[in-house]
């Protein structure tokens, strides 16, 4: 079974995921500063837990590399927490509790949410199941970018300042739930919904095919799975899937923080080559504000300028994702165009979303050149 992260992420890269293993190859480590849903770390081929291989992956949200951590240390405990039903009411008050309220964490031992953040930055080491259940809870009730702190539609006090996930609530409109992209609350009802779209920012319940995430009832037929993400709302479906991930994650080193921290000498250079796999916020206009605190339209631009200062490294096999015409690289750099499944802006009902289109990737001059790939791999040099 393909492994992958029980919930949905923007900007998720596992359609071109192959691609980049193939213009790696089986380097002796892997780099990845932006990690979000991991798409292609588990997509890496051959993967084999005696493997001598270093990985290193790093993500500036703490409640997503506490979710990876936990995961990797105590899958049971976060499979418990997350075993729970879709529910609006808890979505807000766990929303409310893991983003904005102090004195919860106080009761965990943690000063302030602040606290919390800089304890999970402070060490790889550091996690915390509960949290991590519920982080991946609601991440798959809620599609879109309003489960997070400080998303743009959170609610705000009379200064500005986020203290609260948005409280929008659902609105029944004729078979559909919900009308239009913009609302944020999470499925209730499974009748009469378009299979195969989602409208809403929410999970879609068209049938038999039901959640999102660890919320997605697919149907088990001799013991096998089907789809992706968790196919059973049970405690064991919830638990197979993260026992998958925990596995795969045992050797991971998962660091929480600003991209530089990971691009040293001692990440990049323990041994052999290494692939550098970086996916950070584009930085055109005309994208989507996704990242909440961590929105950032200038970091593209710098990891650019490492890119290209490194790209002439023999021992580094670096891929730069972005939009067409967002990075201007040099001559020896190889381009990739490929086309995403669009995300959550390609749900509108226009399916106007242009931008799934203007996906490249810059592969620096060490990657494997179209000559070096297998035959059925050379397209799109």
């Amino acid at each position: 079974m393909t492994i992958r992260a029980p919930f949905p992420w923007f900007g998720g890269k596992s359609r071109v995921a192959a691609e980049v293993w193939r213009r790696f190859g089986d380097v002796d480590n892997y780099v990845e500063p932006f990690f979000g849903s991991g798409a292609v770390l588990l997509a890496r081929p051959g993967f084999d837990p005696a493997s001598p291989f270093i990985e290193t992956v790093n993500d500036m949200n703490a409640w997503l590399c506490n979710f990876w951590r936990a995961v990797s240390a105590d899958a049971e405990a976060v499979a418990e927490a997350a075993d729970y039903p879709v529910s609006e009411l808890d979505l807000h008050a766990r929303g409310d509790a893991i983003f904005y309220r102090d004195a919860w964490y106080r009761e965990r031992g943690h000063e302030s949410v602040d606290a919390w953040v800089e304890w999970i930055r402070s060490s790889p080491d550091h996690f915390d199941p509960l949290i991590a259940g519920w982080w991946v809870w609601g991440q798959s009730a809620w599609i879109g970018d309003s489960w997070g702190r400080a998303a743009h539609n959170a609610k705000r006090d009379a200064e500005g300042k986020s203290v609260a996930v948005t409280r929008a609530r659902p609105h029944i409109h004729g078979e559909v739930i919900g009308n239009g992209i913009h609302r944020q609350m999470p499925r209730l009802d499974g009748n009469g919904v378009h299979a195969g779209h989602v409208y809403r920012k929410r999970p879609n319940v068209p049938g038999h095919y039901a959640g999102c995430g660890i919320h997605r009832q697919n149907p088990r037929v001799d013991g096998q799975a089907h789809g992706d993400g968790v196919h059973s709302p049970t405690r064991a479906g919830i638990l197979a899937q993260l026992a998958a991930l925990q596995v795969r994650l045992r050797r991971v080193r998962i660091c929480c923080g600003d991209w530089s921290r990971v691009m040293g000498n001692t990440p990049l250079r323990s041994s052999g080559i290494t692939g550098v796999f970086l996916d950070p916020p584009y930085g055109q206009v005309g994208r989507a504000h996704c990242y909440g605190e961590h929105e950032d339209f200038t970091v593209a631009a710098k990891v650019r300028e490492w890119a290209i200062a490194h790209g002439h490294d023999h021992k580094l096999r670096i891929a730069l994702c972005g939009y067409e015409g967002e990075h201007a690289m040099p001559s020896d750099w190889r381009c990739y165009a490929w086309k995403a499944i669009g995300g959550y802006g390609n749900q509108r009902r226009d399916k106007s979303n242009a931008n799934a289109k203007r996906e490249r990737i810059w592969f620096s001059p060490h990657c494997l050149a179209q000559n070096d790939l297998p035959l059925f791999a050379r397209v799109n040099s």
